[in-house]
């Protein structure tokens, strides 16, 4: 059980709030159910109000309560993933271990951590939490959620994958700090971290992971993000060159070189106040005019959303993508499989994109982590070689 270190009382005006802000979700069908199995009986004719009225005037046991908040839940969208590496050999002892000592220093997180080893030898960790959103009603403001912290082994390291938010990431923070205390040197990690990466290798880093995936092959990238520090924009010839037509013939050379300088100061400023990020869609995207236009005025690539075949006789198309969270620093990769699309018995593929499963998705992201740290590993020689003036 996870600790909610409160009790919570819905009053009248909690479920009238929440029914009320929830007016696509909770139909009036369920409303008449839900009073008619309670022996409260009202007019066919009576408005959504007027049921909500109803409901939320009643008292509530706790299964009532339950029932009225599966329909205010939305189900989440899937989270991207992440994933780091431990070079220092970790057995499942040291790792339950962690886990037990970070349960009691997170006490105050109302978290269940439990490592979980399935008869099939796969272990991962499952945190059960509460999360807390204050920008809704009062009785949509606290939702379950439970997550996994995927735990592979791959040679003699050590890799965990889990999803890309802060308390994940803290938890991971925390075992990697538990399980250090045990050991006589520091425990070597391998994270994708952009940092030090100059706005050229960040763009080269992502063109090498797109045709990096072993055992796919690259098909076309559909949406391609940009991003720009603005203090940083190099305008293009075409910004930098005014046209004779646009000045007056009667000035000197000596006003003609103020109206030039007005002229680019003005468009700087447009340049600053909006242009501090783009996203192109379409197909050949990767290799459209327009991105290149980006790239060559001082922009990286941030984000990439691009499908890839697998290598194999009526193999699937995968649709994937990859990002930064937080561009401008460079932090934050993230990863995930958007859907793919089933071969037809002629070899082409569907044209609506389905689901992935778990199979594919595991399958999937483990060949995006590879192709990942490779290109990280392969780009960050390359800038670890540039003199440090050389990076953005």
């Amino acid at each position: 059980m996870i600790a909610t270190g409160s009790t919570f009382y819905a009053t009248y005006r909690d479920i009238s709030d929440a029914l009320l802000s929830s007016k696509l979700r909770v139909s009036k069908e369920f409303l008449f159910d839900f009073l008619s199995s309670r022996g409260v009986l009202i007019s066919g004719g009576a408005t959504r109000e007027e049921l909500i009225e109803t409901v939320a005037s009643l008292t509530h046991g706790y299964n009532d309560f339950e029932e009225i908040y599966l329909q205010l839940e939305v189900a989440p969208r899937p989270e991207r993933a992440t994933h780091r590496v431990l070079k220092t050999p970790i057995n499942i002892t040291k790792l339950q271990d962690a886990v037990k000592a970070i349960r009691a220093t997170r006490q105050d997180h109302h978290e269940a951590i439990n490592v979980i080893v399935s008869e099939g030898g796969s272990t991962k960790i499952k945190v059960e939490y509460t999360e807390l959103d204050h920008g809704k009603t009062l009785l949509r403001q606290r939702r379950a959620k439970e997550a996994d912290i995927e735990v592979y082994k791959v040679g003699q390291q050590i890799r965990l994958r889990y999803p890309a938010n802060e308390r994940l990431e803290s938890i991971v923070n925390s075992l990697v700090e538990s399980m250090q205390k045990d050991e006589k040197s520091p425990i070597q990690q391998e994270i994708i971290d952009l940092t030090n990466f100059d706005k050229e290798r960040r763009t080269l880093f992502f063109k090498s992971l797109l045709s990096g995936l072993d055992g796919y092959e690259f098909s076309d990238v559909i949406k391609v993000a940009v991003d720009n520090e603005i203090a940083d924009v190099e305008f293009s010839d075409a910004v930098n060159e005014v046209p004779d037509s646009e000045l007056d013939e009667d000035q000197d050379e000596e006003d003609e070189g103020v109206e030039v300088a007005e002229l680019r100061a003005e468009v700087a400023a447009g340049v600053k106040s909006f242009l501090k990020s783009a996203a192109l869609d379409g197909t050949g995207v990767l290799h459209s005019k327009e991105l290149q236009q980006f790239l060559d005025s001082g922009f990286f690539i941030s984000r990439v959303i691009w499908q890839v075949t697998q290598k194999i006789k009526n193999g699937n198309k995968i649709e994937i993508e990859a990002m930064l969270e937080n561009p401008s620093k460079g932090t934050g990769f993230r990863y995930s499989v958007k859907g793919y699309y089933p071969c037809k018995k002629d070899g082409s593929h569907t044209l609506t994109r389905r689901q992935a499963g778990e199979t594919i998705k595991k399958s999937v992201l483990a060949v995006i982590e590879d192709a990942a740290m490779k290109a990280f590993l392969e780009h960050s020689k390359v800038s670890e070689e540039l003199p440090k003036g050389g990076q953005s």
